[in-house]
């Protein structure tokens, strides 16, 4: 039976120097660290009362440190916090073993004052020498994968510096969106849309931009997925919509389309339709010059809601396109009511169309199935004169892509729509 260290003595300075001592004399051989935390301590607090709680910490620390040998340090070492300290270890199977070891050793509830109760943990694993050099570095890398256990629901997670560089990324681009929401730094560039019919400008798609405090550009996708992490999509909607709306507002022809992209979470954020109605009426745009374009993922879950707001836009007079179309393996059976006006084929089977029959094939089926049900084809990623006549020659109604132009500033497209308004 190991010895579970008093709270008195579970100041960090104090643990790190125990813990110094330990890989001091390792000789050679693995050091694990286990970092085991209460879930949800603040909730217990309130629910069970700061007392019950702390006596269910007190036993399990004992069951802790009865459950590992005398040579293995058990420490706590903060509120609902402990760590174990795991010497001569072979290799990080023999860790990852002890901490399926802690997790069995909390399975059964604790018997509190003639009454059970059960508390989860998460539990953090870092190796010396494999992830760090010294007992500081070793404690924050099982820390940090002690974060990862707690944030993603994980019960154990091992180490990891390539996820620990996905997370500090992570962190960035949501401090970057912060920044870029506080001072108005996401962007639109405009890429033009062309009839293939008459060959004139149709109107254009806005594409969201961003750079960073350094002038580096920030993947949208990337903005996106931070704005959901924060539940901060209503406001990036809201902010993409009034700044291409802005911008379109100063066109030479406002008859032109204007195209805007919605992510699945935003087309089914019940607001969306609200910020759409309102965006346009403050710029003065009419409905049947927006259109809204969503990925064909966001009907494949939950049909019949994303069908939803489809119909809502099409009664304010606005139109929908599904992007990407082609890649999310949708059934045919939505397309009997879909209430869209548009497909957009996805680019990576147009980039295809010269040299793969199998894409060809793709693309003259979606045409087709989408003149089938009354919807207008769109196709992206056209980059030259070949591609374009293949396309015209199936019957595809728009284009976009580098052959025509690349996505444009605001006042670059303007010039752009001058040169070919002729």
């Amino acid at each position: 039976m190991s010895q579970a260290v008093p709270l008195n003595r579970t100041l960090q300075s104090v643990f790190l120097d125990d813990l110094e001592a330990v890989l001091s004399s390792a000789e050679g051989a693995s050091v694990g660290l286990l970092l085991v935390q209460l879930k949800s301590i603040s909730d217990l607090n309130q629910a069970l009362g700061y007392r019950t709680v702390d006596t269910a910490l007190t036993l399990l620390a004992s069951r802790l440190a009865d459950g590992f040998s005398a040579r293995t340090k058990v420490v706590r070492v903060g509120t609902g916090r402990f760590a174990i300290v795991l010497d001569a270890l072979k290799n990080e199977a023999h860790a990852l073993l002890a901490a399926n070891k802690v997790q069995r050793l909390v399975e059964a509830p604790f018997e509190i004052q003639d009454g059970k109760v059960k508390i989860d943990v998460a539990q953090g694993v870092a190796l010396f020498p494999q992830h760090a050099a010294n007992g500081d570095e070793l404690f924050r890398c099982a820390e940090s994968a002690l974060d990862f256990a707690k944030n993603q629901q994980d019960a154990v997670v091992l180490y990891n510096p390539e996820r620990l560089a996905e997370r500090n990324e992570l962190h960035r681009i949501e401090s970057e969106l912060t920044r870029a929401l506080e001072q108005g730094g996401l962007e639109v560039v405009f890429q033009p849309q062309i009839d293939l019919r008459t060959g004139r400008p149709i109107g254009a798609e806005a594409l969201l931009r961003c750079r960073d405090s350094e002038g580096a550009s920030i993947s949208p996708e990337l903005l996106i997925q931070a704005a959901e992490r924060t539940q901060r999509l209503p406001q990036v909607t809201s902010a993409i919509l009034n700044t291409a709306l802005r911008y379109a507002a100063e066109w030479p022809d406002q008859k032109l389309g204007l195209s805007i992209n919605a992510s699945t979470h935003s087309f089914k954020h019940p607001d969306f339709v609200a910020s759409v109605t309102s965006a346009a009426s403050i710029w003065n745009r009419a409905p049947n010059t927006l259109t809204v374009e969503v990925t064909e993922s966001a009907f494949i879950d939950e049909p019949e809601k994303t069908f939803s707001t489809m119909r809502q836009l099409r009664n304010l007079g606005a139109r929908v396109s599904i992007d990407d179309f082609g890649t999310g393996y949708s059934s045919l059976s939505y397309f009997k009511d879909i209430p869209a006006n548009e497909l957009k084929v996805d680019k990576s089977f147009v980039l295809g169309m010269l040299n793969h029959e199998a894409d060809r094939g793709i693309v003259r089926t979606v045409v087709n199935l989408a003149h089938s049900f009354g919807l207008q084809v769109v196709a992206e990623g056209v980059e030259d004169e070949a591609t374009l006549n293949m396309l015209r020659s199936m019957g595809c109604d728009v284009v976009q892509g580098y052959l025509i132009s690349r996505p444009l500033a605001p006042a670059s497209f303007v010039d752009w729509l001058r040169s070919h308004s002729g």
